[in-house]
């Protein structure tokens, strides 16, 4: 009997049977009932669940198949978008990085120009404090840096001897007088 049943149960998993085939299996299945002792009746009724048991089960595994296929699709295609997505991402995030740095050199240039002299002269009084090595290089940036700056008398109160000491500096200005013509006056 169930060497008999496999077939058909492929054959219904595989597709719809053949009507013939489903008399067989329903002749064949009442035949074993009658020789237990079941009804025909109840021995068609359950062939029937059975058999439309088998058949809604075939027919949610193909439509499952077939929804898992198609899901398969969707996220291979949603897979393939999100590469493309991160990639237009990682495009547009350094767009945004360029952007936000030429506005911030934009907004230092203009704020620049709208700062007074009086707000420069105390940043450079500050920075310039026993420093004349930082007044002469700010001196050194622009136009407007160097007119403040010469304007700042504060800035310019000490004398830069470059390296020598005041003894070097003593001797070599008796150097100069000693090579001095005599006649040759200086003022």
């Amino acid at each position: 009997m169930m060497r008999m049943i496999k077939p058909s149960l492929d054959r219904i998993f595989n597709g719809d049977p053949p009507r013939d085939e489903v008399e067989e299996y329903l002749s064949a299945f009442i035949g074993h009932a009658e020789r237990t002792r079941i009804s025909a009746v109840q021995a068609r009724e359950d062939v029937s669940k059975v058999y439309f048991s088998c058949v809604k089960l075939a027919n949610l595994t193909v439509e499952t198949q077939y929804c898992y296929s198609g899901l398969r699709t969707i996220l291979n295609d949603l897979e393939i978008a999100r590469s493309k997505f991160a990639f237009s991402l990682e495009r547009i995030d350094k767009e945004i990085v360029a952007v936000k740095n030429y506005a911030s050199d934009i907004s230092v240039k203009t704020s620049f120009t709208l700062l007074p002299d009086e707000m420069f002269g105390i940043v450079f009084e500050f920075a310039g404090h026993q420093d004349l090595k930082s007044v002469v290089n700010i001196c050194g940036v622009c136009r407007r840096f160097r007119g403040i700056t010469l304007s700042i008398p504060r800035l310019w109160r000490f004398i830069s001897l470059r390296g020598y000491r005041i003894e070097d500096a003593f001797s070599l200005s008796q150097n100069v007088q000693s090579v001095r013509r005599p006649g040759f006056r200086s003022t």
